[in-house]
């Protein structure tokens, strides 16, 4: 959540979730979880006390099980999602309080929808069923989203050999103007503070933007137009998400770590508008298909599968820890001659996007390091690339994310 960090440790007879704060080397709580020692996955629900395990039970079943960080004693509720083997994976959309879940080797994505009052984590209605197994999943970012279409979300689903877009739509019976019941203002796609300010005790609220068409070409008409100090103190004021209208979008705030954060209000919904939404199949002209054959070395940790809303990274079958890369708006069948590949020279333990540039890729290989990709422009990007743009070594990891 920007100031603590969720894991879940495994030794060989138990299992916990352990809250730590990384900039004061302490950890803040910590409690038994899924009963079997098998892959599980953590994530927060936005920037509140509560986040999300997946695990498995005594009985094999797989599970998901919400958390109150002001109560770690017990979870808040579980939901079982049957029988299965493959790791759980789990996106979350801060801004409909909407969870996805689907288990890698299997075929079906279930949605929940967080809630205050029991069940807390109600389970949509319309799960989406794939025609073939899911190897991976991702969630691009909601600026990428058809909005005059109504989808609220798009996930890519990597199969055996191709990637395939499914939309989550609401249904409406006009699609011919901007929904903002749908669409409160989203996370801006830049950091709210540097490294240094962040180390030092900062904490600040990212930017949010509107997802109204028409309010984006006002502000980037703006932007274009050279403006004198008085127009921009005018400017300032008309848009829809002032600095006045969100104190803390640009304030960084310094303060000490405590043994245990202030409670902080989650997100939750009382009156849902997009619990029945539907999960349907892009037009195929958006698949990327006829893939290379994929790596089957990646650890169980690894999604193997990473994308932002211009580029899709796909771990390949190879001895040089291969990553291809191809461009969204490039679907089609796949020439492996014209396809780029990032070449590590070491196997291939996870990779993620920098969400903050579209073109920034970090690797951890098995030799310890960590290797940081700037992919060019895709009219020069061609064949392999052997030289990223510097390494992080000593660092052995099987599972990492930007913070």
């Amino acid at each position: 959540i920007g100031s603590l960090v969720a894991t879940i440790s495994k030794t060989n007879k138990e299992k916990k979730v352990i809250i730590h704060d990384p900039r004061s080397n302490c950890m803040i709580g910590e409690s038994m979880c899924h009963t079997h020692l098998k892959d599980s996955y953590v994530t927060w629900l936005g920037n509140g006390n509560h986040f999300v395990s997946a695990g498995y039970n005594t009985s094999r079943d797989a599970e998901i099980a919400l958390w109150d960080l002001c109560n770690l004693s017990k979870p808040i509720t579980k939901q079982s999602l049957g029988n299965a083997s493959g790791l759980p994976l789990m996106f979350y959309d801060e801004d409909t309080c909407m969870l996805y879940v689907c288990i890698k080797g299997e075929t079906s994505i279930n949605f929940f929808e967080l809630q205050d009052k029991d069940p807390y984590l109600s389970i949509g209605p319309n799960s989406y069923r794939s025609s073939t197994q899911i190897k991976g999943l991702c969630m691009i970012p909601k600026q990428a989203v058809d909005v005059m279409s109504c989808e609220v979300a798009r996930l890519l689903i990597l199969t055996q050999n191709a990637i395939v877009p499914v939309g989550f739509h609401v249904q409406r019976k006009s699609h011919s103007e901007f929904h903002s019941d749908l669409y409160p203002d989203t996370a801006a796609s830049e950091s709210a503070m540097t490294v240094d300010q962040w180390l030092a005790g900062g904490n600040a609220t990212r930017k949010r933007v509107s997802l109204d068409p028409l309010q984006q070409k006002q502000v980037m008409q703006k932007k274009t137009v050279p403006q004198t100090s008085e127009v921009k103190d005018k400017e300032s004021s008309s848009i829809s998400m002032s600095s006045d209208d969100h104190p803390d979008s640009n304030v960084i705030e310094t303060s000490q770590s405590s043994s245990f954060p202030a409670k902080k209000p989650v997100k939750i919904v009382r009156s849902s508008k997009v619990r029945y939404i539907e999960g349907k199949l892009l037009h195929n002209s958006m698949f990327i298909q006829k893939l290379p054959k994929l790596s089957n070395s990646i650890p169980g940790e690894s999604n193997g599968f990473s994308a932002n809303k211009e580029i899709v990274a796909v771990a390949l079958a190879s001895a040089g820890g291969l990553i291809g890369i191809f461009q969204l708006k490039s679907a089609g069948r796949v020439d492996m001659r014209d396809v780029p590949v990032l070449e590590n020279n070491s196997g291939i333990m996870d990779f993620v996007f920098d969400p903050f540039n579209t073109k920034r890729l970090a690797v951890a290989c098995d030799d310890a390091c960590i290797t940081i990709w700037d992919i060019p422009d895709d009219s020069s990007l061609k064949g392999t690339m052997k030289e990223p743009s510097f390494s992080l070594c000593g660092h052995q990891l099987f599972f990492f994310m930007f913070y």
